[in-house]
């Protein structure tokens, strides 16, 4: 049965598959793919929060689909080694490229979260692509600076009354899937990634996680890789192992990010700039930020 926010997106849909397909070429190394991988991940469905697990292409491993994460799991919770989260209203396929790019970099199974075209993400876009996970950030990084500057508070106070996030952010199906997954916690996972729109998505279920641990240990938080890309966030800091990456010509992702991050405030936040690069993983167009290359000169795993 299709979802209320199936429902008023459903009129949009054709028009955004056929423009998120045109856009995703452009913003993602598409070539990562082979044609037959291309031809099978088109045919299927760009629900929100559907998944699509890709292998390294070595390994001839087909790539696997599946409608949610109860289904994702039954088969793949113990072969999974990391996440991937495309950016605003991606199709599959550059859900698929980007979890290829990552899946070639640590020899991985990585399972990519498809944004697809909710009715809240659509008009997110509209908004400016940012707006929903952005502001959310700004607004909790703008208190943890208040905390942190206050002597003698040690929890951040609750303004107006009420937990904004808890109350105010709908669960949308994407950030939906990737809680889901993390809370199920596979074993293998060692890595997450995010680009553009993602990385805020990424930011804000690491934030709904911390709460929900409640102060209790996590492995994550010692282990489990983050890394974002194109985007600059305020990655909760209960996560030790945060990597940051952006394009040096990346004015787009700049616009998307927290201004005061992007700056030298801590070793932990800083972005690592990379030459010559806009906010595109297109290798075969000019200013492409190479993942593959960036990951593997600055997010060792191990």
């Amino acid at each position: 049965m299709l979802s209320k926010n199936d429902l008023l997106a459903l009129p949009a849909k054709p028009l955004a598959r056929s423009r998120n397909l045109f856009w995703d070429t452009f913003f993602y190394d598409i070539n990562s793919l082979l044609p037959t991988e291309k031809a099978e991940i088109a045919g299927f469905s760009d629900h929100e929060g559907s998944i699509i697990v890709v292998s390294p292409q070595n390994t001839g491993k087909p790539v696997r689909y599946y409608v949610d994460t109860t289904e994702m799991l039954k088969s793949e919770k113990s072969s999974i080694g990391g996440i991937a989260v495309a950016g605003v209203g991606s199709s599959i396929v550059g859900t698929a490229a980007l979890a290829r790019n990552v899946a070639d970099t640590y020899g991985l199974d990585i399972a990519g979260i498809v944004s697809g075209y909710g009715a809240t993400d659509l008009v997110a876009e509209a908004m400016g692509g940012w707006f929903f996970y952005g502001f959310i950030d700004k607004f909790r990084h703008n208190l943890e600076i208040m905390v942190e500057n206050s002597a003698g508070i040690t929890e951040a106070p609750v303004p107006f009354g009420f937990d904004f996030r808890r109350s105010r952010i709908p669960r949308q199906l994407d950030s939906g899937t990737l809680y889901d997954i993390l809370m199920s916690n596979p074993e293998n996972l060692e890595i997450v990634v995010g680009h553009s729109k993602g990385a805020m998505l990424i930011d804000f279920v690491l934030e709904e996680f911390v709460d929900r641990m409640q102060g209790q240990p996590h492995r994550y938080y010692d282990e489990l890789q983050v890394v974002t890309v194109s985007a600059v966030v305020g990655v909760p800091h209960k996560f030790k192992k945060t990597s940051q990456i952006m394009g040096a010509l990346d004015w787009f992702g700049a616009m998307n990010s927290l201004a005061d991050l992007l700056g030298d405030i801590k070793p932990a936040t800083r972005p690592q700039y990379i030459a010559n690069a806009w906010h595109h993983l297109n290798l075969q167009i000019p200013f492409k930020l190479g993942l593959v290359d960036a990951l593997g000169a600055y997010v060792p795993l191990h």
